[in-house]
């Protein structure tokens, strides 16, 4: 029986800069969990990035973040090769971006993923497209769509406010869902 659980070893395996061991630590948990990269995701996938975003606010110097965050893009490449989108054709109805960091990036790449495993039409973005001095063209949002934004700061709240309104002003007919990973659990039960 291994020591450590499933998210430690997977985030020791990043800062061991071992992407390929974590990888393979992620697929077999997927396996395990009757092919559910869903249940990884929500388990295991969300541990790993709540211990980088405590990390990060501790001691974790640039390089350690850098493996973590380059690390577990690579264990989201394999999940999304192993597991691969069904979603139908047609024009993207989710647009999921992370909050400000990288760590909230990832966080958005699972939500699309597990969007597109269950058919939707989804497309990740990270929050700089609402940027005026972005490279990146600004994705085109129909009424209805739904942005869905992923935060894993334990205090995402004025940063939140104030990305929302950058999205209510880029598309005002846009559905925002915020996606809070990581608040302590006293203000889950706030309103």
């Amino acid at each position: 029986q291994p020591v450590l659980d499933e998210s430690t070893r997977i985030y020791q395996r990043l800062l061991a800069d071992d992407p390929d061991e974590a990888s393979e630590i992620s697929l077999q948990i997927v396996q395990d969990k009757d092919d559910s990269v869903q249940a990884f995701y929500g388990s295991a996938g969300v541990a790993v990035l709540r211990m980088a975003v405590g990390d990060h606010s501790q001691a974790a110097t640039a390089e350690h973040r850098l493996r973590v965050v380059d690390g577990m893009d690579e264990v989201l490449d394999e999940l999304e090769e192993q597991y691969p989108s069904t979603r139908q054709p047609g024009a993207p109805r989710v647009l999921s971006m992370g909050g400000k960091w990288e760590i909230d990036q990832l966080a958005a790449r699972m939500v699309a993923h597990c969007l597109e495993i269950d058919g939707y039409g989804v497309r990740c973005a990270s929050s700089d497209v609402l940027s005026n001095n972005s490279a990146v063209e600004r994705p085109q949002i129909s009424r209805g769509d739904v942005v869905c934004v992923s935060w894993m700061s334990t205090e995402p709240h004025a940063a939140a406010r104030n990305l929302c309104r950058r999205i209510r002003r880029a598309w005002p007919h846009a559905r925002i869902v915020l996606l809070l990973w990581n608040l302590p659990h006293q203000e889950l039960s706030q309103d």
